[in-house]
């Protein structure tokens, strides 16, 4: 069947785009660039074709976190070295720092993922009110993350470093720039439990794919759980902190 489709396609080539030899054969190369067809590659996402422009979003949205980390840690830090008074209301001290926080860096936030690739001329098509209802948990995620992640680091010089060395893991682990499928399953878990695993890929989807907040839903889903657990873990480690406070000043006192 194959070589009388192939004896049928050859016979309709015109004589124009054929050559004959001596020994009655047509030339089968000529034949089959005959067949070839034009075609143009159009891209439909990632305009460009370039890695830049599929992997800058999500590293702008990682930055968020890691500096958030950064402040908080450093913040922190400081107040153990120099002892700071800790409230009683551990709920009180925590909205309100989470508050303050969250208004700073929601402008850093909106620069980054809003101004900052328009400016590069990467392709944008999110929309601000699916960004604004899918970045909310984000930020409360990342805020409470930083909180019990300050916590975690003993020393304030260990927090610059913290930031540091864990960036690139942390971008590997969202699965843009390191195939999802190759990443092993003790390290997908971990990734399970960074608010910027599920943020990196629902940017994407959204800023370059112009998905809407219906379309993820399962990265909006797991940001608002990690944005409570997160929260309670960082009361958690608040009341810890100020048990501890508690007890340095009445050996303090009992001492004078």
């Amino acid at each position: 069947m194959r070589h009388e489709l192939y004896a049928h396609l050859q016979g309709n080539i015109p004589d124009s785009t054929s050559r004959q030899f001596g020994n009655g054969h047509r030339d089968t190369d000529s034949c089959k660039r005959s067949l070839y067809l034009d075609f143009e590659e159009v891209p439909i996402f990632n305009t460009t074709s370039g890695y830049g422009n599929f992997v800058l979003p999500g590293v702008l949205v990682l930055i968020i976190q890691q500096a958030l980390l950064l402040s908080v840690g450093l913040l922190s830090g400081t107040q153990r070295e120099k002892h700071f008074p800790m409230v009683k209301h551990v709920i009180d001290a925590y909205f309100g720092k989470g508050l303050a926080f969250c208004i700073i860096f929601s402008v850093m936030l909106a620069y980054c993922t809003l101004v900052v690739p328009r400016m590069f001329g990467f392709v944008m098509m999110v929309h601000f009110i699916d960004w604004l209802i899918f970045m909310t948990p984000y930020l409360i995620a990342c805020v409470a993350f930083a909180v019990v992640g300050s916590e975690m680091i003993p020393f304030r010089e260990a927090v610059m470093l913290t930031a540091v060395c864990t960036s690139v893991p942390f971008l590997f682990l969202s699965g843009i720039s390191w195939p999802q499928s190759g990443i092993p399953g003790f390290w997908q878990t971990v990734a399970n439990y960074l608010p910027s695993t599920f943020a990196i890929r629902g940017f994407i989807r959204m800023s370059s794919m112009g998905a809407r907040i219906g379309d993820v839903l399962p990265e909006f889903r797991a940001l608002s759980i990690l944005a409570v657990l997160y929260c309670l873990a960082a009361l958690g480690v608040m009341y810890r902190r100020y048990l501890i406070h508690k007890k340095y000043e009445d050996s303090t006192t009992d001492e004078k």
